[in-house]
């Protein structure tokens, strides 16, 4: 034990070595602390920054639902199928699922449909290709670069 007290006895130059001990913990502590505290706080707006993100995210899918509800609103669907000339399916024009190699063998071999009536393929509209756009450019010097390097210019 004598050995233990004359250590901690002992002075360097004024100052016993505990407290130099002392002094050198209470800086690691205050350094520890103050990194403790900056990767929090670091950590603090990474998750502001999350959370705004998710409200953000919130916000436009309850917009893109509000749309998709205005969407398909009944009264509207109805208005724009009359505005493109379709309506209900005849029942006449109806079939069962086991029905349809039936239909579609006699289609493809005699071109009359189940009822006599003549099929006709649907088409894409024809529509006239767009002109291209002829971008007018004026030639500049080449560079010395690739007149030494042999690239065409």
């Amino acid at each position: 034990m004598t050995g233990l007290f004359s250590v901690m006895g002992r002075s360097l130059r004024g100052l016993r070595l505990v407290e130099a001990f002392a002094l050198v913990m209470l800086l690691v502590m205050i350094l520890g602390n103050y990194l403790a505290k900056a990767s929090a706080g670091r950590e603090r707006g990474d998750i502001t920054a999350v959370e705004t993100q998710i409200a953000d995210e919130q916000r436009r899918v309850r917009l893109l639902d509000a749309e998709v509800a205005h969407l398909e609103q009944p009264g509207r669907l109805e208005v724009l199928a009359a505005a493109a000339g379709l309506g209900p399916t005849v029942a006449k024009r109806q079939s069962q699922l086991e029905q349809l190699p039936d239909i579609a063998n006699g289609a493809l071999s005699d071109d009359k449909g189940k009822h006599g009536a003549a099929v006709t393929p649907v088409s894409a509209p024809q529509t006239a290709a767009p002109k291209p756009v002829v971008i007018a450019t004026a030639q500049t010097a080449a560079p010395k670069t690739a007149a030494k390097t042999g690239a065409p210019q």
